[in-house]
């Protein structure tokens, strides 16, 4: 079983339990030393950087519970062309996958002027399957809270 303490647990280690113990097993952190937000799913551990720019971008780094690299790289967001300069925050609510790829549950809030007189929230959730060339991005539903359309 691996652990992951908070996220600003400065250490930067995700834990192995193993005979009663917890013993550090693989890093958090970039190469750099900056410390990566993680999810720990069925067998693969993704650790997302989020931009100090403030931009949308997201950036992965997904390995298997050995430690070996599945994907590191941007995550594709095609599913918000057109919305991208309207987006004022966006979250990763929550991520599952495992060696296959992964699903990702994004919650979006856009500028009024975008969403109109509603909630200016929307939320996503998008698969990504690993390839040879990267990921393949598949948006599965989207949910706009500000007009209750649901695709």
């Amino acid at each position: 079983m691996l652990i992951v303490p908070t996220d600003n647990d400065p250490s930067g280690k995700i834990y192995r339990v193993h005979e009663g113990r917890a013993e550090a097993y693989l890093d958090r952190r970039d190469e750099d030393g900056k410390l990566l937000s993680v999810h720990l799913s069925d067998g693969i551990i993704v650790c997302y950087d989020s931009p100090e720019d403030g931009s949308y971008r997201r950036t992965v780094w997904i390995r298997d519970f050995e430690g070996k690299t599945l994907y590191r790289g941007e995550l594709p967001m095609h599913f918000i062309e057109g919305k991208a300069e309207h987006i004022r925050h966006l979250t990763v609510a929550s991520t599952h996958g495992d060696s296959d790829g992964l699903i990702v549950n994004y919650r979006i809030s856009y500028d009024r002027a975008f969403a109109g007189s509603g909630h200016p929230t929307a939320c996503y959730l998008v698969r990504y399957t690993f390839t040879e060339s990267g990921l393949a991005e598949e948006e599965l539903i989207r949910y706009d809270e500000f007009s209750g359309d649901r695709n």
